[in-house]
């Protein structure tokens, strides 16, 4: 998949904007880079790209109704009541595609009613993606990531006990959110030391069983078992501390 076109209208300081992605007819390069002053809507292109995307990310997650992210009332600009963002793309077979998504100011302070146009050729991209990742076709997903100017850190309470469930998917979660978050890093390592440990327990005690006493063995795991626990114990206090992870 390839984002070919982005075309913004009445958003931000752009009443109307076309933007053509590289590879371009007149340059080959498979990056496009965006120069500006500062206030020149760099952020702001990238803001759009992020919302226009999030109806494609969002059906990943269940939601049939096709419901990704409204443009902010702030990016709608001040002279107009309403403001689009359309994207063009090419996908694996090098069809072109594209929707859009309409934002309107209601009669109500900080109201809006959004709409998604040409619903259907989302529909035909989420299927061909899904339908042939669910049958081993490919084995891999469109990359989508937004790194956002935003400083933000992302501070809620980290459950310790809630198992990292990992998939091709899992990549999609957050993926166009603005700020940052460490939680799912930390679900992340805690799990994959549990395996290493789990793995080094199960080793040493099958290296150790035919040298030692079956009792032997079995004090060996569990000081093992005690000393892992005890790390896990001045981990959490560590991120609670400098992290206020646990609360």
């Amino acid at each position: 998949m390839k984002i070919k076109q982005l075309q913004l209208r009445n958003y931000g300081r752009f009443e109307d904007l076309t933007i053509n992605f590289a590879p371009t007819d007149e340059r080959a390069s498979n990056v496009t880079v965006i120069v500006g002053n500062n206030g020149a809507g760099k952020s702001q292109i990238l803001q759009a790209l992020a919302t226009g995307l999030s109806w494609f990310l969002d059906l990943f997650k269940g939601k049939e109704n096709k419901f990704g992210s409204s443009i902010d009332i702030s990016q709608i600009n001040n002279k107009f009541d309403k403001a689009s963002i359309e994207i063009s793309l090419l996908n694996r077979f090098e069809k072109s595609l594209n929707w859009s998504v309409t934002t309107v100011k209601d009669r109500l302070p900080n109201w809006t009613s959004s709409n998604l146009q040409n619903g259907n050729n989302l529909d035909e991209l989420f299927s061909n993606y899904f339908r042939d990742y669910e049958l081993g076709l490919i084995s891999s997903l469109p990359l989508i990531v937004y790194y956002s100017d935003s400083r933000d850190i992302n501070r809620k309470p980290f459950n310790w006990n809630e198992s990292f469930t990992t998939n091709i998917l899992t990549g999609y979660e957050n993926a166009l959110s603005a700020g940052l978050s460490y939680n799912q890093f930390f679900q992340w390592f805690r799990d994959i030391e549990d395996i290493e440990n789990e793995t080094i327990l199960l080793g040493f005690d099958k290296q150790t069983k035919e040298e030692m006493p079956y009792l032997r063995n079995i004090q060996l795991l569990r000081l093992e078992e005690q000393d892992l626990e005890n790390c896990k114990s001045l981990i959490r206090k560590y991120l609670e501390t400098n992290y206020h992870l646990y609360k």
